[in-house]
C-alpha cells in the first residue's frame, strides 16, 4: 500500500495488494486493486485469473468471474488454473457440459491429473448422460488404480443409479 502512495501506477503494487486482499478474504477490495492492475497491464493473464477469484468470492458474480477467467485463457491458453476457475464458475452457473469441457481442456495441459477425470464424472452426473459420467469415473480408476478417490466416486455414482452390486 505504501508503494501506491509513492506511485499510484505501480502495477506490481496493485497486484500484490489484490493478492493480499484475497488472502485476507476481502474479495471486493481485491477486485478494485486487480481492476487497476488490468487497466495498467491489460495483457496480464494472472491479474484476470485473480480477478476471477475475487469475483467468485462475492455473491452472484459467477458470470463476471467466468468472463475474467475467459480473458485469462484468451491471453494464456495453457493457464491451467484459469481453466479450473472457468470450470468452477460454470458449475456455479449450472452449466455441467461446459464445466466438463473446461476440465477436458485442462486435461490437455495436465493429462495425468486424475482429479480432472473425477470432476468430469461429477459434472456429467448432473446430466442425463450416464455413459459419459460413468466412463469418466472409470477412466479415473484406470489412471490411478492405487488412489481411493476414483473408485469411491464411481461407487457413489453407481449407487445413485440404483446399481448397488456394481457400487460395492
Amino acid at each position: 500500500s505504501y508503494g501506491l502512495v509513492l506511485n499510484s501506477n505501480c502495477s506490481l503494487c496493485h497486484q500484490n495488494l489484490g493478492d493480499t486482499y484475497l488472502r485476507l478474504e476481502e474479495p471486493a477490495k481485491a477486485e478494485q486493486s486487480l481492476k487497476k492492475q488490468i487497466q495498467l497491464l491489460p495483457q496480464d493473464s494472472d491479474a484476470y485469473f485473480a480477478l476471477g477469484n475475487a469475483l467468485r468470492g462475492q455473491s452472484d458474480r459467477e458470470a463476471e468471474a467466468l468472463a475474467a477467467y475467459d480473458a485469462a485463457v484468451a491471453i494464456t491458453p495453457t493457464d491451467y488454473e484459469s481453466h479450473l476457475g472457468r470450470a468452477a464458475a460454470l458449475s456455479a452457473l449450472g452449466e455441467p457440459i461446459q464445466e466438463a469441457e473446461a476440465y477436458r481442456t485442462a486435461l490437455k495441459i495436465k493429462p495425468g491429473d486424475v482429479r480432472l477425470w473425477i470432476n468430469i464424472g461429477v459434472a456429467y452426473s448432473g446430466t442425463d448422460d450416464i455413459e459419459t459420467a460413468e466412463a469418466a469415473f472409470r477412466e479415473a480408476v484406470a489412471i490411478a488404480p492405487d488412489d481411493a478417490r476414483p473408485p469411491l466416486n464411481l461407487g457413489r455414482y453407481l449407487a445413485k443409479l440404483a446399481r448397488p452390486a456394481e457400487a460395492i
